[in-house]
């Protein structure tokens, strides 16, 4: 019994060896097994690939959209430019409604506003039989100011005056050059009768004249030399008239000139507060089309046509293509990522994205600085508001929804390194 039992001890301490040694075979595939299941999984994270995502709220509005024309006054349609369905430019006219002033009279002082040289005014004829209605007041200040100016031009007040003036100067300048003659012959004389005058004082000395022989000639002397000097205050004398005339010329010259420019100021404020109290007209009483495009009446309109304020009168859709556009803001946390060119998942709030699927988007531009911490980001709807069901959502005014802004794809390994990587270079 007792060798029974140590032979069993014997085996089991064997068995135990045999079992707690583990062949390098068996140890080599495991090794090679779990080192190729790691390098599996990184391949595999290597090609799993996705974005990150920035979401935000998105307003879209329509680009070029139709363009509802309402009347802004009560009243009757006196002239219908157009018919409906016809092709129409950017401000052009459709309708004018009734009023105080006649259209034709009015487009005739339009015509006259947008031509007129305020500085030639006084030689533009001015009509003086035009209906206005609002704008007759000024209309009749603006004549009475240029009906003075042409007064005031064709009574050449100031223009005879300063002819006179010129008249005297010229005649002034003929005097001063002949008197100039004179002084200076006067001055010859002078010089030769002081020669004559020397000559007799030494004679004198010398005893080869008499004194009263001396004095005529000392007489003569001195009588040429008071007419000489009287030349020479009757030249300055006729250059201050000509100075106080040129002064007199110039202070008439510049009279005229200050009225005549008081007269065109006023008449240049007038011509301006009349261009914008024809703008105020045209915006209450004209009916005229935004932009481009074809006009569909909204209602039968025509001539003697009723009207209330705030009705709907015409459309105007654009002859280009109707486009949406999409603004959202941004965090400035993470905007470094969004890029020209992302695609972006839009979900109106208006119609359940699970219902009616959702709109692409693109990224365009992306605001230079951030406005509250936020970027401002354009996005283009190139299929417009067609959903990814191929639904059109059909809408007025703006559009909210929320976005989502697909960013550059980043594989799973990467995402791994990177916190790795960085905490390296910490």
């Amino acid at each position: 019994m007792k060798n029974n039992i140590e032979t069993t001890d014997i085996h089991s301490e064997e068995v135990e060896d045999v079992l707690s040694i583990i062949p390098d075979k068996i140890i080599r595939w495991g090794a090679t097994t779990i080192s190729l299941i790691i390098i599996l999984i990184l391949c595999t994270t290597a090609f799993i690939e996705y974005p990150d995502v920035i979401n935000s709220e998105i307003t879209i509005t329509a680009v070029n959209p139709p363009v509802q024309i309402k009347g802004r006054v009560d009243g009757k349609i006196e002239n219908l430019f157009v018919a409906d369905k016809d092709s129409i430019k950017s401000e052009q006219y459709i309708a004018c409604v009734s009023n105080a002033a006649n259209f034709n009279d009015v487009m005739k002082l339009k015509q006259w506003l947008d031509t007129v040289d305020v500085a030639g005014v006084v030689k533009l004829p001015l009509k003086f039989d035009l209906l206005l209605g609002e704008l007759q007041t000024s209309y009749i200040e603006l004549q009475s100011l240029i009906k003075e100016l042409q007064n005031q031009n064709n009574i050449e007040f100031y223009d005879k005056k300063i002819a006179s003036f010129e008249a005297q100067l010229l005649h002034y300048n003929n005097y001063l050059s002949n008197v100039k003659k004179q002084s200076g012959f006067a001055h010859n004389e002078l010089a030769a009768f002081y020669k004559q005058y020397k000559r007799d004082s030494l004679l004198l000395l010398n005893d080869v004249i008499s004194e009263s022989e001396f004095d005529n000639s000392n007489a003569t002397y001195y009588q040429k030399k008071t007419t000489t000097q009287n030349s020479d205050v009757l030249v300055s004398q006729t250059q201050l008239k000509i100075s106080e005339c040129e002064q007199a010329l110039l202070d008439l010259q510049l009279i005229k000139a200050q009225e005549n420019h008081e007269y065109i100021s006023k008449i240049s404020d007038k011509i301006n507060g009349l261009k914008t109290e024809f703008l105020e007209w045209e915006l209450k009483y004209v009916i005229k089309s935004p932009s481009d495009g074809i006009v569909s009446f909204s209602k039968d309109l025509m001539k003697n046509y009723s009207i209330n304020a705030n009705d709907v009168l015409c459309t105007i859709i654009p002859n280009q293509e109707i486009g949406y556009l999409g603004k959202a803001m941004i965090p400035v946390a993470g905007s470094g990522k969004v890029c020209k060119g992302d695609k972006v998942i839009i979900k109106p709030d208006n119609y359940p994205y699970l219902d009616f699927g959702i709109v692409y988007g693109e990224v365009v531009s992306i605001s230079l600085l951030p406005q509250n911490n936020h970027y401002l980001v354009e996005i283009r709807l190139p299929d417009g508001l067609t959903t990814s069901y191929g639904k059109e959502l059909n809408t007025t005014g703006e559009v909210q929804g929320k976005a989502e802004l697909i960013t550059e794809n980043h594989s799973l390994l990467n995402r791994l390194i990177k916190p790795i990587y960085a905490a390296l270079k910490e």
